[in-house]
Protein backbone atom coordinates (compact mmCIF):
# COMPACT_ATOMS: atom_id res chain seq x y z
CA UNK A 1 0.00 0.00 0.00
CA UNK A 2 2.71 2.55 0.86
CA UNK A 3 4.29 1.87 -2.39
CA UNK A 4 1.53 2.39 -4.18
CA UNK A 5 0.78 6.15 -1.93
CA UNK A 6 5.11 6.41 -3.02
CA UNK A 7 4.12 5.98 -6.83
CA UNK A 8 0.86 7.91 -6.93
CA UNK A 9 3.14 10.91 -5.58
CA UNK A 10 5.88 10.45 -7.94
CA UNK A 11 2.66 10.94 -10.51
CA UNK A 12 1.05 13.63 -8.84
CA UNK A 13 4.46 15.65 -9.41
CA UNK A 14 3.96 15.60 -12.52
CA UNK A 15 0.20 16.33 -12.67
CA UNK A 16 0.50 19.28 -10.06
CA UNK A 17 -3.80 20.03 -10.50
CA UNK A 18 -3.99 16.45 -8.74
CA UNK A 19 -2.25 18.04 -5.25
CA UNK A 20 -5.06 19.77 -4.02
CA UNK A 21 -7.30 16.68 -4.22
CA UNK A 22 -4.61 14.58 -2.56
CA UNK A 23 -3.84 17.15 0.31
CA UNK A 24 -7.28 17.25 1.30
CA UNK A 25 -7.48 13.35 1.11
CA UNK A 26 -4.73 13.93 3.57
CA UNK A 27 -6.17 16.05 5.69
CA UNK A 28 -6.14 13.93 8.93
CA UNK A 29 -2.13 12.68 8.52
CA UNK A 30 -1.75 16.02 8.84
CA UNK A 31 -3.69 17.30 11.53
CA UNK A 32 -2.28 13.85 13.49
CA UNK A 33 1.32 14.56 12.42
CA UNK A 34 0.50 18.32 14.58
CA UNK A 35 -0.61 16.44 17.95
CA UNK A 36 2.24 13.83 17.75
CA UNK A 37 4.76 16.81 17.73
CA UNK A 38 2.82 18.78 20.29
CA UNK A 39 2.75 15.72 22.45
CA UNK A 40 6.38 15.62 21.84
CA UNK A 41 7.07 19.37 22.54
CA UNK A 42 7.15 20.84 26.35
CA UNK A 43 5.70 23.94 24.70
CA UNK A 44 2.47 22.38 24.08
CA UNK A 45 2.63 18.95 26.28
CA UNK A 46 -1.35 19.34 26.46
CA UNK A 47 -1.32 17.99 22.74
CA UNK A 48 -4.71 19.35 21.88
CA UNK A 49 -6.71 16.73 20.38
CA UNK A 50 -8.73 19.39 18.12
CA UNK A 51 -6.31 21.38 15.54
CA UNK A 52 -8.31 24.33 14.19
CA UNK A 53 -7.41 25.59 10.84
CA UNK A 54 -6.19 28.96 11.79
CA UNK A 55 -3.49 27.44 14.13
CA UNK A 56 -0.17 28.11 13.21
CA UNK A 57 1.02 24.80 13.67
CA UNK A 58 -1.82 23.62 10.89
CA UNK A 59 -0.59 26.30 8.33
CA UNK A 60 3.06 25.36 9.06
CA UNK A 61 2.10 21.76 8.73
CA UNK A 62 0.12 22.25 5.78
CA UNK A 63 3.25 23.99 3.74
CA UNK A 64 5.32 21.29 4.99
CA UNK A 65 3.15 18.59 3.54
CA UNK A 66 2.87 20.24 0.30
CA UNK A 67 6.74 20.51 0.28
CA UNK A 68 7.37 17.34 0.69
CA UNK A 69 4.07 16.74 -1.87
CA UNK A 70 6.62 18.49 -4.20
CA UNK A 71 10.49 17.29 -3.27
CA UNK A 72 9.81 13.39 -2.41
CA UNK A 73 11.40 11.30 -4.83
CA UNK A 74 10.68 7.61 -4.54
CA UNK A 75 14.40 6.80 -3.37
CA UNK A 76 13.63 8.61 0.14
CA UNK A 77 11.25 5.76 1.05
CA UNK A 78 7.74 5.65 1.97
CA UNK A 79 6.55 9.00 1.30
CA UNK A 80 4.14 9.49 4.79
CA UNK A 81 7.76 8.74 6.43
CA UNK A 82 9.25 11.54 4.30
CA UNK A 83 6.43 13.76 4.90
CA UNK A 84 6.34 13.17 8.63
CA UNK A 85 10.04 14.43 9.05
CA UNK A 86 9.44 17.75 6.58
CA UNK A 87 6.84 18.62 8.95
CA UNK A 88 8.64 17.88 12.25
CA UNK A 89 11.60 20.46 10.72
CA UNK A 90 9.49 22.67 9.42
CA UNK A 91 7.78 23.03 13.20
CA UNK A 92 10.70 23.10 14.80
CA UNK A 93 12.06 26.05 12.78
CA UNK A 94 9.40 27.70 13.33
CA UNK A 95 9.44 27.06 17.07
CA UNK A 96 13.06 28.24 16.91
CA UNK A 97 12.41 31.48 15.18
CA UNK A 98 9.99 31.77 17.68
CA UNK A 99 12.07 31.73 20.81
CA UNK A 100 13.18 34.90 22.65
CA UNK A 101 15.60 35.41 25.72
CA UNK A 102 17.63 32.13 24.66
CA UNK A 103 20.56 31.39 26.55
CA UNK A 104 23.17 29.42 24.80
CA UNK A 105 23.53 26.13 26.10
CA UNK A 106 27.31 25.57 26.43
CA UNK A 107 28.11 22.28 25.16
CA UNK A 108 32.07 21.59 25.05
CA UNK A 109 32.70 22.74 21.43
CA UNK A 110 34.35 19.43 21.33
CA UNK A 111 31.62 17.62 20.41
CA UNK A 112 32.49 17.64 17.18
CA UNK A 113 36.33 17.70 16.95
CA UNK A 114 36.51 15.22 19.96
CA UNK A 115 40.28 14.15 21.01
CA UNK A 116 43.08 16.15 21.03
CA UNK A 117 44.86 17.44 17.65
CA UNK A 118 47.60 15.34 17.91
CA UNK A 119 47.60 11.03 18.57
CA UNK A 120 46.51 8.42 15.85
CA UNK A 121 43.45 7.09 14.73
CA UNK A 122 43.64 3.76 15.75
CA UNK A 123 44.40 3.77 19.50
CA UNK A 124 42.70 1.36 21.65
CA UNK A 125 39.35 3.94 22.19
CA UNK A 126 39.61 3.64 26.08
CA UNK A 127 40.77 7.30 26.25
CA UNK A 128 38.02 8.33 23.91
CA UNK A 129 35.29 6.78 25.94
CA UNK A 130 35.18 8.69 29.35
CA UNK A 131 34.50 12.03 27.10
CA UNK A 132 32.29 10.19 24.90
CA UNK A 133 30.45 9.37 27.74
CA UNK A 134 30.73 12.58 29.51
CA UNK A 135 29.64 14.37 26.08
CA UNK A 136 26.89 11.93 25.79
CA UNK A 137 25.52 13.13 29.18
CA UNK A 138 26.29 16.56 29.22
CA UNK A 139 23.96 16.78 25.78
CA UNK A 140 21.34 14.41 27.56
CA UNK A 141 20.80 16.70 30.90
CA UNK A 142 20.79 19.92 28.63
CA UNK A 143 18.37 18.38 26.84
CA UNK A 144 16.20 17.66 29.79
CA UNK A 145 16.56 20.85 31.62
CA UNK A 146 16.59 23.73 28.74
CA UNK A 147 13.87 22.11 26.29
CA UNK A 148 12.91 25.26 24.90
CA UNK A 149 16.41 26.69 24.17
CA UNK A 150 17.39 27.50 20.62
CA UNK A 151 20.14 24.63 20.50
CA UNK A 152 18.22 22.25 21.83
CA UNK A 153 15.45 22.45 18.92
CA UNK A 154 18.74 22.91 16.73
CA UNK A 155 19.98 19.77 18.05
CA UNK A 156 16.39 17.74 17.67
CA UNK A 157 16.24 19.18 13.81
CA UNK A 158 19.88 17.40 13.34
CA UNK A 159 18.75 14.30 14.88
CA UNK A 160 15.98 13.86 12.58
CA UNK A 161 17.80 14.80 10.20
CA UNK A 162 21.02 12.13 10.35
CA UNK A 163 18.26 9.88 10.70
CA UNK A 164 17.70 9.50 7.55
CA UNK A 165 21.04 8.77 6.78
CA UNK A 166 20.80 5.80 9.38
CA UNK A 167 22.82 7.47 12.20
CA UNK A 168 21.88 10.04 15.20
CA UNK A 169 23.59 12.55 16.69
CA UNK A 170 25.43 10.77 19.74
CA UNK A 171 27.10 8.76 16.90
CA UNK A 172 29.36 11.83 16.14
CA UNK A 173 31.45 11.11 19.01
CA UNK A 174 32.87 7.94 17.71
CA UNK A 175 33.35 9.01 14.24
CA UNK A 176 34.78 12.63 14.48
CA UNK A 177 38.55 12.84 13.32
CA UNK A 178 40.78 13.17 15.95
CA UNK A 179 44.37 13.39 14.54
CA UNK A 180 44.86 17.16 12.74
CA UNK A 181 46.13 15.34 9.46
CA UNK A 182 42.97 13.73 9.14
CA UNK A 183 40.56 16.72 10.34
CA UNK A 184 41.93 18.26 7.09
CA UNK A 185 41.09 15.45 4.87
CA UNK A 186 37.57 15.73 6.02
CA UNK A 187 37.73 19.45 5.99
CA UNK A 188 38.58 19.58 2.22
CA UNK A 189 35.80 16.65 1.37
CA UNK A 190 32.83 18.89 3.53
CA UNK A 191 33.74 22.07 0.84
CA UNK A 192 34.10 20.14 -1.94
CA UNK A 193 30.65 18.38 -1.12
CA UNK A 194 29.26 22.22 -0.75
CA UNK A 195 30.79 23.71 -3.58
CA UNK A 196 29.56 21.04 -5.91
CA UNK A 197 26.09 21.18 -6.41
CA UNK A 198 25.94 18.07 -8.14
CA UNK A 199 27.67 16.17 -5.57
CA UNK A 200 25.39 17.79 -2.92
CA UNK A 201 22.32 16.96 -4.27
CA UNK A 202 23.34 13.01 -5.20
CA UNK A 203 24.17 12.97 -1.24
CA UNK A 204 20.79 14.51 -0.51
CA UNK A 205 18.51 12.27 -2.79
CA UNK A 206 20.21 9.18 -2.28
CA UNK A 207 21.08 9.23 1.45
CA UNK A 208 24.79 7.92 1.14
CA UNK A 209 27.87 9.66 0.43
CA UNK A 210 29.18 9.86 -2.92
CA UNK A 211 32.43 8.33 -2.48
CA UNK A 212 33.78 7.08 -5.67
CA UNK A 213 32.88 10.82 -7.09
CA UNK A 214 34.00 12.86 -3.96
CA UNK A 215 37.75 10.50 -3.71
CA UNK A 216 38.07 11.92 -7.53
CA UNK A 217 37.22 15.37 -6.94
CA UNK A 218 38.58 16.04 -3.23
CA UNK A 219 41.85 13.50 -3.66
CA UNK A 220 40.80 12.56 -0.18
CA UNK A 221 41.35 8.75 0.09
CA UNK A 222 38.53 6.58 0.22
CA UNK A 223 39.55 5.15 3.66
CA UNK A 224 39.05 8.00 5.34
CA UNK A 225 35.59 8.50 3.67
CA UNK A 226 34.83 5.59 4.89
CA UNK A 227 35.30 5.85 8.25
CA UNK A 228 34.43 9.04 8.91
CA UNK A 229 31.29 8.92 6.49
CA UNK A 230 28.79 10.05 9.12
CA UNK A 231 30.95 12.82 10.37
CA UNK A 232 31.47 14.18 6.95
CA UNK A 233 27.89 14.05 6.34
CA UNK A 234 26.69 15.73 9.71
CA UNK A 235 29.43 18.40 8.63
CA UNK A 236 27.65 18.83 5.43
CA UNK A 237 24.30 19.25 6.42
CA UNK A 238 25.14 21.57 9.40
CA UNK A 239 27.23 23.91 8.08
CA UNK A 240 25.06 24.16 5.15
CA UNK A 241 22.26 24.31 6.43
CA UNK A 242 19.95 26.05 9.21
CA UNK A 243 21.90 25.72 12.11
CA UNK A 244 23.55 28.83 13.10
CA UNK A 245 24.27 27.43 17.28
CA UNK A 246 25.17 24.08 15.84
CA UNK A 247 27.44 25.22 12.91
CA UNK A 248 29.70 27.61 15.68
CA UNK A 249 31.13 23.92 17.02
CA UNK A 250 32.21 23.37 13.06
CA UNK A 251 34.64 26.07 12.97
CA UNK A 252 37.59 24.04 12.17
CA UNK A 253 35.60 23.21 8.43
CA UNK A 254 34.92 27.07 7.97
CA UNK A 255 38.49 27.91 8.85
CA UNK A 256 40.00 25.30 6.36
CA UNK A 257 37.71 27.01 3.72
CA UNK A 258 39.10 30.58 4.67
CA UNK A 259 42.91 28.81 4.18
Amino acid sequence: MERAIDHKVMEIQKTPEMADAFIRDNDAFIRSSVRHWQNRSSASSHGKQHIGDGEDHYTISLEAFHEALRTYHIDKGSFYSFAAMVIERRLIDHARKEARHLKEIPIDPNVFESGSSSGGENGSGSEDAPQDQAMRTQVLRQLTVEPDDALTLEIEAATELFSTYGFSFFDLADCSPKAQKTKSSCALAVNCILESPVLLQTLQQNGQLPIKSLEKMSGVPRKILERHRKYIIAAVEIVGGDFPHLSQYMRFIREETSR
